[in-house]
């Protein structure tokens, strides 16, 4: 752990990583965790409303808002990574940067242009990467963002084959699922495989969407045949 002291630049193909005060660190592997922050320099020109964080304000239809007189400025949309966007767990402002939600939030302006009314029930955050030969995916809130804003749940753990066992290069999926002690409710879960990792994740986003709760998830029907699944899924 080196502290106050930042990354200069990279030499010899990644393999060296020089820090300000001039030190050398060897490295097989280089992981760029800097995040993101949201251009919004159009938005505060225009003295639009911007959040804690600098994301762009908007309405439920994505109208953005006056910064100083939270007037609403119809027919001026924003949508994207640069905007604030409302949990769909915690009902709490908070910025998502994912495709999905983009490619929705344009589709719901479309739609608002037409005269077609669009219910906006928030962003799951339902994410996926590929890290090497693992699949990691994620939907709702985790358990440090649960901690955070002090909401309480239970955690199901589930490591399981990704498909019938005796059916060739099965593979195991850890499963970590949040609900709510008193309703619950699926706050959120999180995967870690390879193949059909992803697909679990999907299945409990919609479960989540739909309200159903973590007892529900016993009764889902889902499909099943050696290959791609066990008689009895992860999800159950």
């Amino acid at each position: 752990l080196i502290l106050e002291d930042g990354v200069d630049h990279f030499q010899k193909q990644g393999t060296e990583v020089v820090l300000e005060s001039g030190m050398v660190l060897q490295a097989d592997l280089v992981i760029l965790a800097i995040g993101v922050v949201p251009e919004n320099g159009l938005a505060k020109n225009a003295n639009l409303k911007c959040g804690p964080r600098g994301h762009i304000v908007t309405t439920a239809n994505y109208e953005v808002i006056n910064a100083e007189t939270d007037a609403v400025y119809p027919d001026v949309f924003a949508i994207g990574d640069a905007i604030e966007v409302q949990d769909f767990v915690t009902k709490n402002q908070t910025a998502i940067p994912l495709a999905w939600p983009a490619n929705r939030q344009g589709r719901v302006v479309a739609d608002y242009i037409n005269d077609i009314q669009t219910k906006n029930v928030g962003i799951q955050g339902t994410a996926v990467a590929k890290v090497f030969s693992k699949t990691i995916a994620s939907t709702g809130n985790n358990a440090a963002q649960l901690d955070t804003k002090k909401i309480a749940y239970q955690v199901v753990m589930a490591h399981r084959a990704n498909h019938a066992g005796y059916y060739p290069n099965s593979t195991n999926i850890a499963l970590k699922l949040l609900y709510d002690p008193k309703s619950l409710q699926i706050l959120g879960a999180q995967a870690v495989g390879q193949e059909g990792t992803e697909k679990r994740i999907d299945v409990i986003a919609t479960a989540m969407k739909t309200g159903a709760t973590v007892l529900d998830l016993q009764d889902f029907e889902l499909c099943y045949a050696p290959p791609f699944s066990s008689a009895k899924d992860p999800v159950n």
